[in-house]
């Protein structure tokens, strides 16, 4: 009797969870998503999870939006969670959903930082938080040849290159917030590079770039 009450319940949520993530997106003059948000919240941006939009199954997409549709999509450490061939189909999900001209931003673990702590930390089966489901160790040239395989023109905003030298552009925080970045990281105030990312936009080329 207690595991169908339980059951219920859950169903109740669900449905109440999908009748509050159709009317945000009726309402939204802008469509940005935040996926795998975690109880994570920004202005501006409807905050979703994977029993409701996920990644590797289009059709959850589209009960609730139409294809072309998304202007901006945030996954904060989302992608290292996948295998590289579900990456390969969550990326070809954000490519079908997203307008022309939209962007996919991406933050992941970076393979490229020179600090072995940091590595053993975010590797596969690695000692930090959230490790242990980790899948794929991403450096710059292996996350950009995932999300190209989509379509996706990637602009890279931070992250190590091979011979462990850091890169940072400018980034606008309304373009989707980061927090595990060189900036807001505090990790960062009480050692240099105490926690970066790889993180990059991936953009879906406008019908002008294509044609």
């Amino acid at each position: 009797m207690r595991s169908l009450l339980r059951v219920a319940r859950q169903s109740i949520r669900q449905t109440l969870r999908a009748r509050q993530l159709h009317q945000q997106i009726r309402s939204a003059s802008e469509l940005r998503l935040i996926i795998g948000a975690s109880g994570t919240a920004q202005e501006g941006w409807i905050a979703t999870e994977q029993q409701l939009i996920d990644l590797l199954q289009a059709s959850t997409w589209s009960n609730f939006i139409m294809p072309g549709s998304v202007d901006a999509i945030l996954a904060e450490h989302v992608w290292e969670h996948l295998t590289e061939s579900q990456g390969r189909l969550a990326a070809q999900t954000c490519f079908q959903f997203l307008k022309p001209g939209g962007h996919l931003r991406v933050a992941v673990p970076d393979g490229f930082n020179p600090s072995s702590a940091y590595l053993q930390r975010v590797r596969p089966g690695g000692t930090g938080a959230g490790a242990d489901d980790h899948k794929v160790l991403y450096n710059h040239q292996t996350l950009c040849d995932v999300l190209g395989s989509a379509g996706f023109e990637t602009r890279l905003i931070e992250y190590f290159d091979a011979d462990g030298e850091f890169h940072a552009a400018d980034w606008e925080i309304s373009d989707g917030f980061v927090l595990r970045t060189l900036k807001f990281d505090r990790r960062n105030e009480q050692e240099p590079f105490g926690y970066t990312s790889l993180f990059l936009d991936a953009i879906r080329p406008s019908l002008r770039q294509v044609a």
